[in-house]
């Protein structure tokens, strides 16, 4: 549970679920604010991985 600066408590799960179920090229996300006067997402994005050297590319990936 996160808690503003405001004083408000704010559940961050149901609102990663909903972005990940709305945007299906969400790999993570993760909501912070605690102790903030407004809320952050932090999203990481699904991409193609190069098969070599293991290591993300700029390409999405295609599957999502």
């Amino acid at each position: 549970m996160l808690i503003t600066a405001g004083g408000e408590n704010i559940a961050p799960v149901p609102i990663e679920q909903k972005v990940k179920e709305e945007m299906p090229f969400v790999n993570n996300a993760i909501v912070i604010g605690d102790k903030r006067k407004f809320l952050s997402l932090l999203i990481t994005l699904k991409t193609e991985v190069n098969e070599t050297t293991q290591v993300p590319t700029d390409v999405f990936n295609k599957r999502c």
